[in-house]
């Protein structure tokens, strides 16, 4: 038993294959007394003479560490994992790993990936899981800088601005709505301003795309070159609707209002008049009370904390 870690012992002693002569015996043979070894030494690897295992390659005339590199991989790898089964690294068991890398005759840019590697196995799965619901609280973020510093690695995460969105809809649905202080616009003081973003503003639009005719195709002749159509002449108008680009601008939400500034024309949308939205994953459309029913496209094709923000003042 491994009291440092409480856990069970990663190396374990094995009986050495009979009939060791042929070579694929031998190397087997070779692991299985390096381990052995391993196994007696587990925690205290120093005490360990540094040429032992050169020693035991000679005696199976294998060539060590050359032959060998995957298999002292494995046996660091496995040591890393049985380390990290509590979710921390301890000073000592840092060199306790220094020694065995050095044993086995590994490079430091060997061991430093392996370290690694193992490392972002444990740390990584915890991450995903505590954004599986797509936030970050205050609290995931204090217990991966707590992870981070019980296994001494530094978390780096690729898309900051991605981890940016998620504490913002934590924020906003925690009632911690983010104000913008700065805007570019004049805005009374009974407002306040709480998202902008460029978007295109579009429309349904109904055209019509041609006239067909409706009753009989029968017909009687009346003279020649001239015929009497049965029935009477009824037109209906085929029409499609098209969503159409009106305008692309700037929007801005306020605890009042939608505002959009643009190029064409300035609109805006009392919330009060808001009667439901219906969300897409780039845009939304406004349902409201009266008039076309627009479609904000977001330029950045994510309408996800605007969707969350609106709901929220609306719902207020």
């Amino acid at each position: 038993m491994n009291h440092e870690r409480g856990c069970m012992s990663v190396f374990e002693k094995r009986e050495l294959m009979k009939k060791g002569f042929l070579a694929s015996h031998k190397k087997q043979n070779f692991l299985i007394e390096v381990e052995n070894i391993l196994a007696i030494n587990e925690n205290h690897f120093e005490d360990i003479p540094k040429n032992t295992i050169r020693e035991i390659s000679s005696k199976y005339k294998v060539s060590f560490p050359a032959e060998f590199k995957e298999e002292s991989n494995a046996f660091v790898r496995r040591y890393w994992k049985g380390v990290l089964n509590d979710l921390k690294s301890t000073e000592s068991e840092e060199r306790q790993v220094a020694f065995l890398v050095s044993l086995l005759e590994l490079s430091e840019k060997e061991a430093k990936i392996i370290c690694d590697e193992e490392k972002r196995a444990i740390i990584t799965p915890i991450i995903n899981g505590l954004i599986a619901n797509r936030r970050y609280s205050p609290d995931d973020e204090e217990k991966v800088k707590q992870l981070a510093k019980d296994l001494k690695v530094s978390v780096v995460f690729q898309d900051q601005q991605y981890l940016d969105k998620l504490r913002t809809l934590w924020a906003i649905e925690n009632g911690e709505l983010p104000i913008l202080e700065d805007v570019d616009i004049a805005i009374p003081k009974s407002e306040t301003v709480f998202f902008k973003d460029s978007i295109s503003w579009l429309e349904d639009c109904q055209t019509t795309t041609r006239v067909s005719y409706r009753g009989p195709s029968a017909r009687i002749r009346i003279c020649k070159g001239v015929y009497y159509r049965l029935g009477s002449f009824a037109p209906k108008k085929v029409t499609t609707t098209e969503t159409k680009l009106i305008d692309t601008g700037t929007l801005y939400l306020t605890n009042k209002r939608l505002l959009f500034v643009g190029s064409k024309s300035t609109k805006t949308i009392q919330l009060s008049k808001i009667l439901s939205i219906e969300p897409f994953a780039d845009a939304v459309r406004i349902v409201k009370d009266g008039g076309k029913f627009p479609i904000l496209k977001f330029s950045t094709g994510d309408s996800e904390v605007f969707i969350l923000l609106l709901t929220t003042l609306v719902n207020m």
